[in-house]
């Protein structure tokens, strides 16, 4: 008689545990709303300010000790560029437009120079080494058999 009695004792609580266990799932799923949470987006690159050379590839060899760069800037505005002390080859040689081909996420740039129909493009390497932006360019400086890819490092 005992055991019996325990056995319904037993069911009885099992079914109690079930019935509040499922009542907090509706609870929980009855409560929960669904949020819209902002997407984060990726703030627009800039080139903007002066840039100076700091490392310089010819054909994957580094030469950047055999030029004197030392002086050489490139100065970009919102959409323009302004070269200074140009004693070097570079992908463009007079001043001019600029545009990346994404502005959150570039992967190229293109230059215009003043008074030319056409446009140059490069590949563009974007990284932050350090605490410092820098910016690489790949280009040919008429020859197609001699590369340059010139690293800039912000002023």
């Amino acid at each position: 008689h005992s055991l019996i009695r325990h056995t319904i004792m037993k069911k009885i609580i099992i079914a109690l545990v079930r019935t509040l266990q499922l009542a907090l799932l509706v609870l929980v799923f009855s409560t929960c709303k669904k949020t819209n949470s902002p997407t984060a987006l990726e703030s627009d690159k800039s080139l903007a300010g002066s840039w100076k050379i700091i490392k310089v590839l010819q054909n994957n060899t580094d030469i950047t000790t055999d030029l004197d760069i030392s002086k050489f800037t490139v100065k970009f505005t919102a959409d323009s560029y302004v070269l200074e002390n140009q004693q070097v080859p570079f992908i463009v040689s007079k001043n001019g437009k600029w545009a990346f081909n994404d502005p959150q996420y570039p992967f190229t740039v293109t230059f215009n120079q003043e008074g030319s129909p056409t446009t140059v493009k490069s590949d563009l390497f974007f990284p932050i080494v350090g605490d410092t932006r820098q910016l690489t360019i790949t280009f040919n400086a008429g020859c197609e058999k001699n590369v340059y890819q010139y690293t800039l490092a912000k002023l």
